[in-house]
């Protein structure tokens, strides 16, 4: 017969035990959740421009891609960037204060932080349709109540 452990052993393995899988330590809206699945069905992205997938509707500029494998090349992608003064001069050109200047991975990114960090649970949202999908995920991972109003080409 193993001896038993003492209350502080026992107490500390209950607090360090992981959740058995009937619980969760998600909140109950995320985990009603759906993930995103993108309408691609009837869609041949070499014969159309999927606007409403943010495509650029131009060929990225040559110097564009060649700065990009320059940088890739000189294993830029295994560095934290360096942003050097760029903030500042974003800032500059919008006019805007330097700290009211975020960079993001992409505008999901933005979308996400504004909301996480600006809505709370229930705070109303209003996201006219159509749109850009990110706009629905980010508020319904907050728990935001949201209004659709619709827009069509007949009545704007």
């Amino acid at each position: 017969k193993t001896p038993a452990r003492p209350l502080a052993v026992r107490a500390r393995a209950r607090r360090n035990r992981l959740p058995a899988m009937t619980e969760s330590v998600l909140k109950p809206h995320i985990r009603t959740l759906t993930p995103y699945v993108p309408p691609l069905e009837g869609r041949d992205p070499s014969k159309y421009i999927l606007l409403d997938f943010n495509e650029r509707t131009v060929p990225v500029p040559s110097h564009v891609t060649d700065a990009l494998k320059t940088y890739i090349d000189g294993a830029g992608l295994q560095r934290y960037p360096n942003y050097g003064d760029m903030q500042e001069q974003i800032a500059k050109y919008a006019g805007v204060r330097t700290e009211e200047c975020m960079f993001t991975n992409g505008s999901d990114q933005g979308i996400d932080l504004v909301v996480r960090c600006c809505c709370e649970k229930g705070t109303e949202a209003i996201i006219p349709t159509p749109t850009f999908a990110m706009y629905d995920q980010a508020a319904d991972s907050e728990a935001l109540v949201i209004k659709r109003p619709a827009y069509d080409r007949v009545k704007g």
